[in-house]
């Protein structure tokens, strides 16, 4: 009986630990997405940004001469600096990833560590329960 209450113990341990993965595993990925969310409003507003700009040097270019040259190099501006926001965006999402993934794996490391701790434990006291249990017991005194 006293092993069914062991494993029972380990059981409940072995689940605490399963919990605590999970909920760091959601905090993970929870701030990983709060991140990207951010550095997608900030690179949406950049871009609006580009464009307001582009939109106003395409306007003041008509008026003129060079006026097809003057726009031509005002997109050609624009084209410039949304590729630079662009690959600035995709690599911070990169980056916001690989914390997230690192983040992860150091708590997957750690819980690892735990239940194989729980499990030592539980081995070690089921190993002194059936070695309590197997020694001879001295007689009772019956004066």
């Amino acid at each position: 009986m006293r092993a069914q209450q062991l494993q029972q113990k380990y059981f409940l341990k072995w689940s605490e630990v399963y919990n605590e993965g999970a909920r760091q595993a959601h905090e993970a990925g929870t701030a990983c997405s709060g991140h990207i969310n951010e550095l997608a409003a900030h690179s949406r507003a950049k871009a609006q940004e580009l464009w307001q700009t582009y939109v106003q040097a395409a306007r003041a270019a008509a008026a003129g001469d060079d006026a097809s040259l003057r726009t031509i190099t005002a997109y050609q501006d624009f084209q410039r600096e949304y590729a630079k926001l662009e690959l600035e965006y995709v690599q911070s999402v990169g980056d916001a990833y690989g914390t997230a993934a690192s983040s992860i794996g150091a708590a997957h490391s750690g819980l690892c560590v735990k239940m194989l701790d729980a499990y030592l434990a539980y081995l070690q006291e089921l190993r002194s329960d059936l070695a309590n249990a197997s020694s001879p017991q001295p007689p009772a005194d019956r004066s």
